[in-house]
Parts: C-alpha cells; sequence; structure tokens
C-alpha cells in the first residue's frame, strides 16, 4: 500500500511535526529513527488515523485517511500496549482480530509455524494476555498483526522491551513475512544495529522534521549512524 504526505503538520504544546511531503511506495520498507521526541510515534499515528492532521493530507493508496476506512482492513499495527486487550486470554484476543479483519482462523499449527520461537505459543495461548511480562505483551500485539496478513504493517518501537535475542528473532521474522507477502511495512526504533538487519529505506526524524532519507546501501550505513548520532 502507498502512503502520502502532503504539506502535514500537527502542533501540541511544546512541539510541532512539519513533514511537506513523504512517499512511501507500494512494498517498501521504511525505517523509522529518531530520538525520543522527535516525532516517530507522530507520524505512525498520522498514517493511521489515530491523531488529527492540523494541516494538509495523509492518504493510503489514494484514500485520505481521515475521510474513509477502506484501507483499515488492510492495514494491521501495533504502536503501544493499548492496543492489546488485557482481560483476554492469548488465543481468544487472535480469534478477536480474525472476526475484525473478516479472514479465516488459522490453526494452531498455522500460528505456532509463524510465532517459531519468537513467542511459545504452547505455553501462552490460554494466559491472560494481562498476566504476561511486557515483552510478551509485545510480542503477543506484534504476532498478532502478522496473523492478519496485512498490506499494511506499522510497529512503533518493536524490539524496544524485547530480550536482544527476541530482537534478532523479530527482525528475522520481519524479512521473512516481507519475502512472502507483497507488504509496506514501517517500523520505528532506537536500534540501527539490530534494525538494519532489514534493508529498506531509512528515515531519520529530529525536531519534528525529516532530516535523512535515503534507500540502505552498503557505503550509507556509517552515514545513516552519523546523522543519527547527531539528531541525539
Amino acid at each position: 500500500m502507498t502512503i502520502y504526505f502532503n504539506n502535514v503538520t500537527k502542533t501540541y504544546k511544546d512541539f510541532s511535526l512539519s513533514i511537506p511531503e513523504l512517499h512511501i511506495k507500494t512494498g517498501e520498507v521504511v525505517k523509522l529513527f529518531g530520538k525520543n521526541g522527535a516525532g516517530k510515534t507522530t507520524l505512525l499515528r498520522l498514517i493511521v488515523d489515530l491523531v488529527e492532521v492540523e494541516n494538509g493530507i495523509v492518504t493510503i493508496d489514494g484514500m485520505e485517511t481521515s475521510k474513509t476506512a477502506a484501507w483499515k482492513k488492510s492495514t494491521a499495527c501495533f504502536l503501544d500496549d493499548s492496543f492489546l486487550i488485557k482481560y483476554l486470554e492469548v488465543q481468544e484476543y487472535y480469534k478477536l482480530l480474525y472476526n475484525f479483519y473478516s479472514i479465516p482462523s488459522k490453526s494452531a499449527s498455522e500460528v505456532n509455524e509463524l510465532a517459531g520461537n519468537f513467542l511459545d505459543m504452547y505455553s501462552l495461548k490460554d494466559k491472560r494476555i494481562e498476566n504476561l511480562s511486557t515483552g510478551n505483551q509485545v510480542k503477543v500485539g506484534v504476532l498478532g498483526t502478522l496473523l492478519v496478513e496485512p498490506k499494511l504493517l506499522i510497529l512503533d518501537e518493536p524490539i524496544a522491551n524485547l530480550d536482544p535475542e527476541s530482537r534478532i528473532i523479530l527482525i528475522s521474522l520481519l524479512k521473512r513475512y516481507k519475502a512472502n507477502n507483497d507488504c509496506t511495512i514501517i517500523l520505528s526504533s532506537h536500534d540501527l544495529n539490530v534494525t538494519n538487519r532489514i534493508t529498506g529505506r531509512s528515515i531519520i526524524l529530529d525536531n519534528g522534521a525529516i532530516k535523512y532519507d535515503q534507500y540502505d546501501q552498503k557505503n550509507n550505513l556509517e552515514k545513516i549512524q552519523q546523522h543519527f548520532n547527531n539528531s541525539l
């Protein structure tokens, strides 16, 4: 799915995001970097119409997100734990997602195959989400976005609360999903070393503005690191 920002601004009391133009093409992997407060979460929430655009427009596949809901059935996002329904058991939560997206429920073996060694579904499927660790709650949310097979996948800091091994496993999971699906992926992160294990397009935000936007190449990884360090 294609995303387009045209002269978009969003202002809070002590912060302003300004995106004159941003075009994300179908099938791209976009890695959004920046310090806390740089505007990453605001940008992601603008894409999925969770905050109101002050000026300009945001479109997904040509549809202005604030005026239509058709794009939602092909979009999955996990931005924080408020996206979870924590009193549900893990498998109940996934069944709810299947119903919302109007897709057939996946069998236990299909879920286990996708989860792999990222999430231990055998031991966690009957547990309430609220009783899981913070890391496992994140895993439940992220896995849920993949189970509904979206054409647009948006994740906000998905590796932040994961242990080092799980971070690498998650990136491998996203790479595998992308290889098997025509999907646009956008994820924000502080961790360049882990996130750059998936090749795509790197965008660095600083003080509400895009300071760097380039497709990954072997010879520009150091440049990305330099721009990122300068934004800290």
